[in-house]
């Protein structure tokens, strides 16, 4: 199970039409209810590419980075998202840290 969840799902074929759904309802919230104060977080992702995938979907689904105060972090729950936080950085406006790593 540890293959398809966070980004890998969020970026699979199989999992796109839900996860457009997703958007959708984050749109909505914080467009059509006026929660700027919203900030997006992507779980479990493992590479910097596989991040920059999910940014740019989430930008198709009217979802960009930068727009309108819009914020998303990436969940820290790997170490090589400490190891390779630079990379991480280019992507992402910031992190949470799980404490379990």
């Amino acid at each position: 199970m540890l293959g398809w969840r966070g980004a890998a799902r969020y970026i699979s074929k199989e999992y796109r039409k839900a996860f457009d759904l997703e958007c959708a309802a984050l749109k909505r919230v914080r467009d059509g209810m006026n929660l700027q104060n919203l900030i997006l977080m992507v779980p479990f992702c493992r590479t910097a590419e596989e991040g920059q995938e999910v940014v740019e979907i989430l930008a198709h689904n009217g979802l960009v980075r930068g727009e309108n105060g819009l914020k998303i972090y990436v969940m820290a729950e790997l170490p090589v998202n400490c190891l390779r936080a630079k990379d991480f950085c280019k992507i992402f406006d910031g992190f949470l840290l799980d404490p379990m790593i």
